[in-house]
């Protein structure tokens, strides 16, 4: 019975991700529109690999068992498409990093643009 769960979770874990995020998201809402617009790109590019991932099983004629041996990381050939969902896969973890650590990009941000009006301020013959 522990062996069914534990496979049916494997199998349904690429739709059961996007689940645990809509989850997570309930207890730790987004507080900038930056965040949004990343969350919406995540989404995005997630969904991209997934179809990605379907092309190269649809290309392959090997049905969903390819699709979830790409997901996994172990397809039976490495074809264009697989290739996409790997790309697109990075990027929507890119863009969730940027959703998670949005307030420290923000101190970056407001760091640099300090630096630049002291700098400004110190030489004011300098174009801003």
């Amino acid at each position: 019975m522990l062996q069914f769960i534990l496979s049916a979770g494997i199998i349904a874990m690429p739709f059961l991700i996007p689940i645990v995020i809509l989850i997570c998201l309930r207890f730790w809402p987004m507080k900038h529109d930056g965040q949004r617009t990343a969350m919406k790109l995540a989404w995005g590019f997630y969904g991209l690999s997934l179809a990605a991932f379907l092309g190269h099983a649809a290309t392959l004629g090997a049905g969903m068992q390819e699709f979830f041996l790409a997901f996994w990381g172990a397809p039976g050939t490495m074809g264009a498409w697989c290739y996409a969902g790997y790309a697109f896969q990075a990027f929507a973890v890119i863009a969730l990093m940027v959703v998670v650590n949005w307030d420290t990009i923000m101190l970056f941000i407001e760091a640099r643009r300090l630096r630049r009006e002291r700098k400004n301020a110190e030489d004011p013959t300098q174009k801003p």
